[in-house]
């Protein structure tokens, strides 16, 4: 393993402090964790942490859309 320093803006430290905190894990291995994760599969959309599924109008069956809405979704946050 190498030793590599980053330079973080307040904001990015304290919200990295609290989710490591929360994890019960060190800074370094969420920055790790992190990296992995964006160099998977380069060029490819990062894929959504939750689709969820809740109640609402009869008109609108999730379950029957979720393919569709998923797409919708992954279309919105792929690179320009």
């Amino acid at each position: 393993m190498h030793k590599t320093m980053v330079y973080l803006s307040e904001r990015q430290r304290a919200a990295l402090a609290r989710h490591a905190r929360a994890r019960g894990q060190p800074m370094a291995a969420v920055v790790r964790e992190a990296l992995d994760r964006l160099l998977a599969e380069p060029g490819s959309p990062p894929r959504s942490r939750l689709l969820g599924v809740a109640a609402g109008p009869t008109k609108a069956p999730v379950s029957e859309q979720v393919e569709d809405l998923l797409k919708s979704h992954l279309r919105g946050r792929r690179p320009k």
